[in-house]
Parts: structure tokens; C-alpha cells; sequence
């Protein structure tokens, strides 16, 4: 029991014997003291109702008042309205090739590689973007880049119909010194998901 439920109980029972005896449990009330107990019950009741009446740190869905964050790493499985994502491994590198080997593009600074695993588990096709993804380290914020060399591999407007499962690649143009941190997080946001998608991110650490 609450707190403003143990105060209404035992102003109940006061205003009970307070009732049958006023002169004994109700000495302060030098006259009406059967109507000066009932009008203190009530008021005593009424702000105990209100203090009393929503659970602390709920919300009016009966959740808590402060949305649970999921923390997920490498290899763990996040789910949205639309999408199961996987981030199946996290490398870094200079260049970038093309399947031949002979075609590359180089990083300003280092590329960050996720290999990605997604699948459609809505009721009609879906598209994913990797604008949907963000890197974050601390307050800073790192976009996604389209690498045209990997045209084959890049998440970019990807169309899956439901049920459809693909393996992908995100890249992230970064500072040298950011690329191998161990404090990267992966979060997902945009048109290509649901609105209950905010509740989790993706620890970078292997």
C-alpha cells in the first residue's frame, strides 16, 4: 500500500471514533466536532486521491514514465515495425574496392564498414535508406556515404517485399581517430522505419 493510502486508512478510523466520541478524538474542535471531523475526512480524502490516483513514473498507457533504452551490440537483432536489423560485423579501411579489385575510393579520413543484415517483416514491401542510420560518438553525429564503387553492396533505397531477407553494407566517412573508437553507437532513425524505433542502438564495440 502507498503511502497516501496508509494516511487515508488511518484518517478513516479517526474520523470514525471521532464520530463516536469527539470529545476524546477530536478535542481541538471546540464546537461541531462531528462536522469539522467529516469536512477534514473529506479534504484529507481528496488530496490523497490525487496524490494517490496515477502510480509514480507511469504513464496513462501504464508504462513507465521514462522509456526504457535497449542496448544492443554486434551480431544482437533489433526489431521495428518494419525492419529486423543486424549489424553483422564493423571494419575499417582507407580504400574501398569494387568486386574486381581494380576500382577504389578513398576515405578523407578512414571509412567505417558495417555489413548489415535486414529483413522486411511488414505486411507489404518496404524500403530501407541508409540515411535511416546515424553514428553517434558522444554529441557528435556521423552521416552515412554512398560509395558508387560498391553500388552492389551500398543500403540505398533498398526495396524488399515481406518476408525478404538481404545482407548490405553502410559506410561512414570519418576522422582517423574516430574510426577505431570504442564508444560508437549506431542509431537508427527517418522514413524507413517506425515510430517505435527510438528505444534502442547498436553498441560498435566487436
Amino acid at each position: 500500500m502507498s503511502i497516501t493510502g496508509v494516511i487515508a486508512v488511518v484518517v478513516f478510523f479517526w474520523f470514525v471514533l471521532a464520530l463516536i466520541k469527539p470529545q476524546k478524538f477530536a478535542p481541538f474542535f471546540k464546537s461541531g466536532p462531528r462536522k469539522k471531523a467529516l469536512l477534514l475526512f473529506l479534504a484529507v480524502s481528496v488530496v490523497c486521491g490525487l496524490l494517490g490516483g496515477k502510480p509514480a513514473g507511469k504513464n496513462p498507457q501504464g508504462g513507465t514514465g521514462t522509456k526504457q533504452e535497449k542496448v544492443y551490440k554486434i551480431g544482437d537483432t533489433m526489431k521495428d515495425k518494419n525492419f529486423e536489423i543486424t549489424v553483422l560485423d564493423k571494419q575499417t579501411a582507407k580504400d574501398v574496392y569494387d568486386d574486381s579489385g581494380y576500382l577504389k575510393t578513398t576515405a578523407n579520413g578512414k571509412y567505417i564498414v558495417l555489413h548489415v543484415r535486414f529483413k522486411n517483416i511488414a505486411k507489404e514491401a518496404k524500403r530501407l535508406n541508409n540515411g535511416a542510420f546515424k553514428i553517434n560518438q558522444g554529441d557528435t553525429t556521423y552521416s552515412p556515404v554512398t560509395l558508387a564503387v560498391r553500388t552492389d553492396k551500398n543500403i540505398f533505397l533498398t526495396a524488399l517485399n515481406p518476408g525478404v531477407e538481404k545482407v548490405g553494407e553502410l559506410y561512414f566517412d570519418v576522422p582517423d581517430s574516430v574510426a577505431d573508437s570504442n564508444d560508437l553507437v549506431l542509431t537508427m532513425s527517418g522514413f524507413s522505419f517506425g515510430s517505435d524505433n527510438g528505444d534502442g542502438k547498436i553498441l560498435l564495440q566487436k
